[in-house]
């Protein structure tokens, strides 16, 4: 079974031990967003998609 690329990430965020109040604080949104997205209730702006991937890839 493949992983979803929002599968990879969480994944990521995890294994970096990067706190969700860590990547709201860094994306200037709330930890129920960031949740929210990855469990799959909802979909980010590309531009928000783009920043929690960058800030999951660089840390």
């Amino acid at each position: 079974m493949e992983l979803t690329s929002r599968e990879e990430y969480i994944i990521k965020r995890k294994r970096k031990k990067i706190k969700l109040k860590d990547l709201a604080q860094a994306l200037n949104c709330s930890e129920a967003l960031i949740c929210k997205y990855e469990k799959g209730h909802l979909e980010l702006k590309a531009d928000m998609l783009e920043a929690y991937q960058n800030y999951i890839d660089v840390r």
